[in-house]
């Protein structure tokens, strides 16, 4: 009922509240940071989500995910989030990918078009890719950089990508964007100032496979706290026009 709104449309008032009543949104990536983005664009009022992600649940997911449990575990993400959301918003309407975005193809992520993107993926060329799309076909996009290994939640800032300072991975997009021939752009960025943590080295049994990413240490808080700060840059741009 739009009663569960309220508070939200007296906030932007009618005319911007009717603009994210009105808005198809696709988040990209539902991990640590990822799922609270949609848990907040979905209370938000957001009137129709696309959640892409190829992963599953797993063990590590559990201590910064919005809401995966013990049972959630293996299974996909995009499955969890979807129904998670449609018990919080049964008029939600949902529909899901579990395609693997890659830097030459972003599969079904931008059929429609939608109104706005959000990314919160770790792969730094699909990352690149798909914001090099967005501007392409002229799609707002949020970009949602670093958020393990770090305490502080006085660091998170909001600007354009192209001033991101510290954070490590968005000085790796921009460097790969520029590879693209991008080296400006309507990209807005939600990042910490912190300077990260470095990375745990392998436990002794993941160093028998290879390829094994060293595990990045993190909170149950900051990631969310990132994730909201995504969620509330998107429903500003929404409300904006």
């Amino acid at each position: 009922p739009e009663a569960a709104f309220e508070r939200t449309r007296l906030f932007f008032g009618d005319a911007a509240f009717a603009r994210i009543r009105r808005a198809f949104v696709v988040v990209v990536g539902l991990g640590g940071v990822g799922s609270h983005v949609a848990g907040a664009l979905a209370r938000g009022g957001v009137r129709r989500l696309r959640l892409v992600d190829p992963d599953v649940v797993s063990w590590s997911s559990l201590n910064r995910h919005l809401c995966a449990t013990p049972d959630d575990v293996g299974h996909p993400k995009t499955e969890v989030v979807a129904r998670f959301l449609s018990a919080v918003r049964p008029d939600l309407l949902l529909d899901v990918s579990e395609y693997e975005l890659t830097d030459r193809n972003q599969g079904p992520a931008l059929n429609g078009p939608p109104d706005l993107v959000i990314e919160a993926i770790d792969d730094v060329p699909a990352k690149s890719a798909l914001i090099a799309a967005c501007l392409d076909k002229e799609i707002p996009v949020v970009s949602a950089l670093g958020a393990s290994s770090r305490s502080d939640p006085e660091r998170i800032r909001v600007d354009n990508l192209w001033n991101a300072t510290v954070c490590p991975l968005g000085r790796k997009l921009r460097k790969s964007l520029r590879r693209l021939g991008i080296t400006e752009g309507p990209v807005t960025a939600v990042w910490s100032t912190e300077q990260p943590r470095a990375p745990e080295p392998p436990s002794d049994e993941s160093r028998l496979s290879p390829g094994t990413r060293h595990l990045q240490p993190s909170l149950p808080t900051l990631p969310a706290m990132l994730g909201y700060a995504t969620a509330n840059a998107a429903l500003m741009l929404i409300s904006n026009g």
